[in-house]
């Protein structure tokens, strides 16, 4: 026992003397340095401890992305063998991912999750021997700080989150704790989540569909994640009545978050059902008051003529998320029925400036001249908020309505 403390014991002397003379030097600026290098170099070191072993256990292709999540256009592209590396100039923090075949075993899918956090601490423990034995204390701090920094990485990708990463491609993901749990949840029907997975990646949603319903009703599985990528292929198909069923049926043994239940809100409301729709989103408000769930809920009593109420629900959301366009242009209608024309309007504006790519801009100034008996005017604003979403909710329905309006009977069919 003896010998152990004289092997420990040098070491904490060591890297306590050491810490304290760069304390007395340039201390902050040496941190702030480690801080700044460290932050591109863990993000590329995580993503090619994932890349690294998706070649050696598939055969196919792997995308590794440093600086976003999932940017392809206007990146530095870099190919090594079947490896293709994408490099955001205009680097974000914390953006990066590594996109990959699944391997055909469990085990490797773990190996392959936990590489990714596992590589960048292992580099900085043998940076950290390196600097001991031939630099100076500076560089021995700054190995200590880089692997203090890779350690907090470690351990915020390893610690499971429900909350999820919006990819570029406005998929969704997890951090690999999460994907580590779902990989050991999921092991007894890996070959049929694969099946599955596959179809809903490649935005083949109705065998995506077909596939989440066969697994889920074969091995009774109440996992949420599942679940929603079951609800979300169902919602991209527009196959909404058969949603709204199996949300009446699965909701009370599946665990959903608040976003989950302001995404089925959001179904609802696609369905008509105004009244369901916000009961999801009060369910959602109740676990947390978030901003998309309280838009959603205003927007749907704006729909329901019940203008007065909905002004506090934009009110909170853009309180939470002042940058929410959504919340200021469904304010902005809001105050219009109401009689506040000029504050509508600055709603109105202000939505546009946060989100010049927000068709629903358009579509309300539409409504607003349709209600004026400004039919022309009204199809101008209703035609350019389809030209900019054709998805915009009810916008062909809008766009009939003013042409029979205007005399134009014609293009009804």
């Amino acid at each position: 026992m003896g010998d152990g403390e004289s092997d420990v014991q040098p070491c904490f002397v060591y890297l306590h003397a050491t810490i304290t003379k760069v304390m007395k030097g340039p201390f902050a600026l040496l941190l702030f340095l480690t801080l700044i290098i460290s932050t591109p170099v863990i993000i590329f070191l995580h993503e090619l401890g994932h890349s690294i072993f998706a070649l050696l256990f598939t055969k196919q292709g792997v995308k590794m992305f440093v600086g976003s999540y999932g940017k392809t256009e206007k990146t530095r592209e870099f190919t090594f063998g079947r490896l293709q590396l994408y490099i955001e100039p205009k680097f974000k923090l914390g953006g990066g991912m590594c996109v990959h075949h699944h391997t055909n075993k469990t085990y490797k899918e773990l190996i392959l999750i936990f590489a990714g956090p596992a590589l960048p601490l292992s580099i900085a423990i043998l940076f950290y021997s390196f600097c001991v034995h031939y630099l100076n204390d500076n560089w021995v701090a700054a190995a200590i700080f880089f692997i203090i920094f890779c350690f907090v990485s470690f351990l915020k990708s390893l610690i499971p989150s429900s909350r999820p990463i919006i990819l570029t491609d406005g998929s969704q993901t997890f951090n690999d704790g999460r994907l580590i749990l779902n990989t050991l949840k999921n092991r007894s029907f890996q070959k049929e989540y694969r099946i599955a997975a596959d179809y809903f990646n490649a935005k083949d949603y109705t065998n995506g569909s077909i596939h989440f319903a066969a697994l889920i009703d074969k091995h009774k599985i109440t996992d949420r994640l599942i679940h929603t990528y079951y609800l979300y292929s169902l919602y991209s198909n527009k196959d909404l009545n058969r949603l709204k069923d199996f949300v009446f049926k699965h909701y009370e043994t599946v665990n959903f978050n608040k976003d989950d239940l302001s995404n089925i809100g959001v179904y609802f409301s696609r369905l008509e059902d105004h009244e369901s729709a916000m009961h999801y989103y009060k369910k959602s408000l109740n676990l947390e008051e978030n901003a998309n769930a309280l838009n959603n809920m205003g927007y749907s009593m704006n729909i329901l003529e019940r203008y007065t109420e909905a002004l506090p629900y934009f009110e909170k959301a853009i309180a939470i998320e002042p940058e929410q366009a959504y919340a200021y242009n469904n304010r902005g209608y809001a105050k219009l029925k109401l009689g506040f024309i000029e504050e509508g309007f600055e709603d109105f504006e202000t939505s546009n400036k946060l989100d010049p790519n927000n068709s629903y801009y358009y579509k309300n100034l539409g409504l607003y001249h349709f209600d004026k008996g400004n039919y022309s005017t009204a199809l101008e604003h209703f035609i350019k908020a389809k030209e900019m979403d054709d998805e915009t909710y009810k916008i062909d329905d809008d766009i009939e309505t003013v042409k029979w309006k205007l005399g134009m009977h014609d293009s009804i069919t």
